[in-house]
């Protein structure tokens, strides 16, 4: 019901328009070496007012960058890049910010501490819910680190398209089901998305079992299609 013609038209450009932020992780790599590093979260990342910019993800060598909602891709990709230079001016000196999803070199299962979070009356219950994913997943796959893409659409357009549908629901149930809707659709095309932006070359032999069986058969099955197009 939100794809007619008649329903979009008039909205123009503000169907773009509202709020954006980015969640950037990265591993702490030891330089000139490729393998993670083992020091602590840099306790200045732990001063306010950083820690609500610069914190940690799964592990404690997992930095996240979290940017605050602006309603300009612009603003957001220069506050991105200022918490980036601020996080490497304050790393270790020989360390660096791993720039690939998939991990660096790794080392055993029971050398990789998840995050710990200190002087925060929500401490313990952060560090309990890695401990569940821990249980629940390998720990070198929660290592896999992304950008998380934040947004929302302008409530000016939201209420416009609610005026002019005239629904017989009210307002928040209306936006839960727009975003229900982009949720879905999402997942529709989740496979394309990963396919585009999301594969990955390889992985080091120090990544799991599963992964690297997984890296050798993808690697027979292109032999196989380029042997078959060269005959």
């Amino acid at each position: 019901m939100y794809g007619l013609e008649s329903v979009w038209s008039g909205f123009g450009q503000d169907v773009v328009k509202g709020k954006f932020g980015v969640e950037l992780e990265g591993l702490r790599v030891v330089k000139g070496e490729g393998s993670l590093a083992l020091s602590s979260h840099p306790y200045i990342f732990n001063r306010l007012p950083f820690n609500r910019y610069v914190t940690n993800d799964f592990s404690e060598s997992q930095l996240e960058i979290v940017t605050p909602c602006y309603s300009s891709l612009d603003r957001v990709y220069d506050v991105l890049l200022s918490l980036y230079d601020f996080v490497d001016r304050n790393l270790c000196s020989n360390e660096m910010v791993w720039n690939q999803s998939m991990p660096c070199i790794l080392p055993g299962d029971e050398d990789i501490a998840i995050a710990k979070f200190r002087g925060n009356s929500r401490a313990e219950e952060l560090i309990g819910y890695r401990r569940g994913l821990l249980k629940r997943y390998n720990i070198k796959k929660q290592l896999i680190s992304g950008v998380h893409f934040n947004f929302s659409f302008d409530n000016g357009f939201l209420h416009g398209l609610y005026d002019r549908l005239c629904l017989d629901m009210v307002y928040n149930d209306f936006k839960n089901q727009v975003y229900l809707k982009i949720v879905r659709n999402y997942q529709r095309y989740c496979w394309l998305i990963i396919y585009l932006t999301g594969a990955s070359v390889g992985v080091h032999d120090s990544f799991t079992d599963e992964s690297r069986k997984l890296a050798v058969e993808c690697e027979v099955m292109v032999v196989f299609i380029v042997g078959m197009v060269v005959h």
